[in-house]
């Protein structure tokens, strides 16, 4: 301000007089060759804030040669480098006359104070650390914190805390130690505790398959039926074959590995390996025998690639999925007869697209689905089929692909076409999941799950898309009722992830799988309203996990 301007002006005219510092009775105050020019020091007198205002000792300058001083210390903005601040000030400010205040001639260099707004300390010069850059986190309170404002927690609390020791009494082990072999034991994972919140499906047996960090599970009664832990990253994919027999997971990292494994014993049965490089992002077995697996890449093209995994595992083919992000991919088993040898036409979705591949030649060609004027170009987030619906007046052999979309709609595409788009599925919620299953005794249902909603809504998938409200919905919140008491149903974040229709479905009861984003899974069950009067729901919980950050702590109940 004007008034700082001219007090400035009115200090550099004043004649320098020798600086004060107070020092404590005893100690030896600092030599004159480290004191700090006061033309670096800012004004200095009776009403001043600055830390030095009295002493008890008085530090003269010693005499050295005149030489130009240097301009008075600017405060360095911590956007701007020292090079940087050093040109602004050069250029701002004339050479200062040989009567102004000395360098000190010392052989080292130059240090000056500069004072930041809240009174701390800086030092910049030749040989010291200049300010902080901005882009280079600071660890504040243990907690390590971005220019954007952003907070990660340390992910080494214990780090400085722990002591070393030198074990004693190994030497009565029974194992000698020259014997140079650890002892013949082996240590068996017996639990896992959590669900990773992606994929989730039933077995033939009507078992839960899951994920939890880098292993697969089934479970049965809440307990691990089959673990398989073969993976060295986290499982980012998961599928299983049309009978329910075998799992195929994906993970993620560099080694991108894709294991098929069986659902009642765990037993590998092959691995996928050599073609993704950057960890996978989706993945489905081929529709009528299940004797090939898709997997869709996390780089930048969302290579998608076709695996004879019964026979060796070898890659048949596969081509660049595109630039726009792929989300997930299933296999038409309507059209299995005659497309793409058995496994039926692959679909991939993903942002503002679907795209329809078929084989041919030892070639994986697709082609972009047309969205038409029904409905705008928005995340198309899951894929599933059926066999047919009234909503086509037209016979049409091939199945139906429905998908649903962010902004809660769901697409019925004939071909690589749209040919109905129903508005208002899920209200203000994207649609997480949809699932069909074929009932026994005739018949079959599409359920849909919404996101942020928490709802399953339930459709006959023969008149689905004329307009027929869904003969069941459920909010999860409300059928877990008690067994809620300790997940993260209510609580503002939770949405439905993804569902799964059990194995022989009947036309009056329906069982689903539900994953939550609180890292729950539910079994629902539900009435439907073509068969009874009063629609009764009831969900049991099958597993749950920690849905926020990294466990740090856990402790067993005595007893």
């Amino acid at each position: 301000a004007p008034h700082e301007q001219q007090s400035r002006r009115h200090h550099d005219q004043q004649p320098l007089e020798p600086l004060e510092l107070t020092v404590p009775p005893g100690q030896t105050p600092p030599s004159p060759s480290n004191k700090i020019p006061p033309s670096a020091m800012g004004p200095i007198g009776p009403d001043s804030t600055h830390p030095i205002s009295s002493s008890t000792r008085t530090l003269e300058r010693p005499p050295a040669p005149a030489v130009p001083a240097p301009p008075p210390a600017e405060r360095v903005r911590a956007s701007e480098s020292p090079a940087a601040a050093a040109a602004s000030s050069v250029a701002s400010h004339p050479p200062q006359s040989a009567t102004q205040s000395p360098v000190p001639a010392t052989g080292a260099p130059a240090v000056s104070e500069v004072l930041s707004p809240e009174g701390k300390s800086q030092h910049e010069g030749a040989g010291a650390a200049g300010p902080q850059s901005a882009s280079e986190p600071s660890l504040v309170g243990g907690v390590e914190e971005t220019d954007a404002g952003e907070k990660f927690m340390a992910v080494k609390p214990w780090a400085g805390k722990i002591k070393t020791f030198e074990a004693s009494g190994f030497d009565k082990c029974s194992v000698p130690k020259e014997a140079g072999e650890p002892p013949a034991a082996e240590l068996v994972l017996s639990h896992v505790h959590g669900y990773s919140r992606r994929t989730i499906a039933y077995s033939s047996g009507g078992a839960a398959v899951l994920s939890a960090a880098g292993v697969g599970l089934v479970l049965e009664g809440g307990r691990a039926k089959t673990i398989f832990n073969k993976h060295g990253d986290d499982v980012s994919c998961l599928a299983v074959d049309p009978a329910g027999e075998f799992v195929a997971t994906g993970e993620m990292g560099k080694a991108s590995l894709v294991c098929v494994w069986g659902a009642k014993d765990g037993v590998e049965q092959v691995q996928l390996k050599g073609v993704h490089k950057k960890g996978l992002v989706a993945l489905a077995f081929g529709a009528g025998e299940g004797d090939k697996v898709v997997t869709v890449g996390k780089d930048e093209d969302h290579y998608v690639c076709v695996w004879d995994w019964k026979n060796g595992g070898g890659k048949l083919c596969g081509d660049k999925g595109g630039r726009e992000e792929i989300l997930a991919v299933g296999c038409n088993p309507y059209d299995a007869d005659s497309e793409n040898d058995g496994m039926g036409t692959i679909v991939t979705v993903g942002v503002k697209h679907a795209k329809f591949w078929t084989m041919g030649e030892g070639k994986l060609q697709g082609k972009k689905g047309a969205l038409g004027q029904l409905t705008e170009a928005q995340p198309i987030t899951c894929v599933d089929f059926i066999r047919s619906t009234t909503a086509d007046s037209e016979a049409y052999e091939g199945g139906y692909t429905v998908t649903g979309q962010h902004d809660g709609s769901v697409l019925i595409w004939r071909g690589t076409k749209v040919m109905k788009c129903i508005k208002g599925a899920h209200k203000k919620s994207p649609v997480a999941s949809i699932c069909s299953r074929s009932c026994d005794g005739g018949g079959s249902y599409v359920v849909t799950g919404g996101g942020r909603d928490g709802k399953l809504k339930v459709f006959e998938a023969a008149v689905f898309g004329t307009g027929e409200a869904p003969i069941a919905e459920v909010d999860v919140a409300d059928a877990a009722g008690g067994s809620a008491c300790l997940t993260g149903l209510h609580h503002s974040k939770f949405s439905i992830k993804s569902l799964s229709i059990a194995p022989g479905a009947s036309s009056s009861l329906l069982k689903c799988l539900v994953g939550t984003s609180s890292s729950e899974v539910f079994e629902v069950s539900t009435t439907l309203k073509k068969e009874a009067d009063t629609l009764k729901a009831e969900a049991s919980l099958v597993c749950t996990g920690h849905a926020g950050r990294e466990v740090w702590g856990a402790c067993a109940v005595p007893g």
